[in-house]
């Protein structure tokens, strides 16, 4: 017997799951007049694409299916991460602002995910010829260095009319559900996108769609991306720049 649905769904109601997600869900959740409001609806060429409801849902459930646990690691000192956060200026940027520096911003960087991303590069999970190297720390020092940059700031000017102009506006609709509208992700184990360069999220994605870098989320997104969707998304965010 098919697992119950969510508590988003009719009470009791079973269903079976097809391989084409699409064609089931958009029969109660396509957008289209006359639909009651309090039904969650979605315009499918702006949401997903031809991406598989699956790919980010529950399949019993509208509700999101990408519960990535919260990190478990100690709270981290970050007087101490600040001492040790010198080592990583160079290319990350004194204040943990890269300004086109070879890595990614980290000021106000979500505390779960940096500890997160140094423990994959620590095991080999996540490959990169320098920071395999320079994650070579304890969990203490991680959990320090998480805590520093997560205090930092990293404030953000792209307004709500500023994103309604930009041209990845509606690439980015299939990115807010994990990294927020404006960049600020809701789930402290998922990365912030504000303050980081176009460059480094166009080179980003495309190693997600390459296999470079392994997240299967992450690659079914990205499959359904053109070349120029990835320009205009990176664009998109790159806007919400630090200041």
């Amino acid at each position: 017997m098919p697992p119950t649905t969510g508590p988003d769904h009719p009470k009791n109601l079973k269903m079976v799951v097809p391989a084409d997600t699409q064609k089931l869900c958009t029969l109660c959740h396509e957008r289209m007049t006359g639909r009651p409001l309090q039904q969650r609806q979605i315009v499918v060429a702006d949401h997903a694409g031809t991406q598989q409801c699956t790919v980010c849902h529950n399949p019993h459930s509208p509700r999101l299916g990408l519960v990535a646990a919260t990190s478990t690691a100690q709270a981290g000192d970050a007087a101490a991460g600040k001492v040790k956060a010198a080592e990583c200026a160079g290319c990350h940027g004194a204040d943990g602002v890269s300004n086109n520096l070879p890595g990614p911003t980290l000021a106000n960087q979500n505390a779960g995910y940096v500890i997160d991303a140094l423990k994959a590069y620590n095991s080999g999970a996540r490959n990169d010829p320098m920071m395999s190297a320079a994650a070579k720390m304890s969990d203490e020092d991680a959990a320090n260095l998480a805590a520093h940059f997560a205090e930092m700031k990293c404030e953000n000017a792209l307004t709500a009319d500023k994103q309604a102009t930009l041209p990845g506006h509606a690439t980015a609709a299939k990115c807010t559900a994990c990294h927020g509208a404006n960049g600020k992700s809701s789930n402290p184990s998922w990365p912030n996108l504000i303050g980081q360069s176009k460059t480094y999220l166009v080179n980003a994605l495309k190693h997600y769609g390459s296999g470079a870098r392994k997240n299967a989320i992450m690659a079914g997104i990205v499959k359904g991306l053109s070349d120029s969707e990835i320009e205009n998304v990176a664009a998109y965010y790159a806007a919400a720049t630090c200041k």
